[in-house]
């Protein structure tokens, strides 16, 4: 098993037990809910790339961090592990209570699932004497980004969707923060509620 857990020095031993079992509850629920969610889990556990978990850990200015972060080693040919940090915190879905909110960690294992199958296209270092080549790198990096997030809501929306089909508690994600997901087609839920796949508008 190729996932590990970071024993974070800023709380107890107990503490970081205590969040260790409390994401595992949740990742078996996910898993259970969603096939979607239950592939990438399988494959990151699968691996032999290693990808690390953080639990509630916060940055400099007392945030807890919610994002995944490829490891140094990743290339498009082989992949690579990730540092994924998970906000247990959060209740809700798009306003609805659920008392664990399993579709933001299905968003950041999607992310992490990606980078493992080398499907995150690589961004080059930029050559900082040449500033040229600097912008266009950095121009680089912000469509990678928007690419990437467009990629795991599409992820997300498909988890979504195999939750609650009839999208009455957790709709589809129409947009990612000033980044529109709609246009991309991802899942949409039919007359009778199933969710069909759109291939010629969006794909993983």
């Amino acid at each position: 098993m190729i996932v590990e857990y970071v024993n974070d020095p800023n709380k107890s031993e107990r503490e970081n037990r205590r969040l260790r079992r409390q994401f595992e509850r949740r990742q078996r629920k996910l898993n259970r809910r969603s096939e979607e969610a239950n592939k990438n889990w399988n494959a990151l556990v699968t691996s032999e790339n290693v990808h690390t978990i953080h639990l509630n850990e916060k940055d400099e200015n007392g945030n807890i961090i919610y994002s995944t972060v490829p490891k140094h080693s990743y290339t498009k040919e082989c992949g690579g592990g990730t540092d994924i940090y998970i906000k247990l915190t959060d209740k809700t879905v798009e306003g609805q209570y659920l008392g664990a909110n399993i579709v933001g960690i299905g968003h950041e294992e999607g992310h992490a699932y990606r980078f493992d199958q080398g499907l995150v296209e690589e961004q080059l270092k930029p050559n900082m004497s040449d500033p040229d080549d600097s912008n266009k790198q950095l121009i680089k990096a912000g469509q990678i980004r928007v690419t990437e997030e467009i990629e795991a809501s599409h992820i997300e929306n498909i988890i979504r969707a195999e939750i609650d089909p009839s999208g009455t508690k957790i709709p589809l994600r129409k947009q990612y923060k000033d980044i529109p997901t709609y246009r991309r087609g991802f899942y949409r839920r039919n007359h009778s509620n199933k969710c069909n796949y759109r291939f010629n508008k969006a794909r993983i």
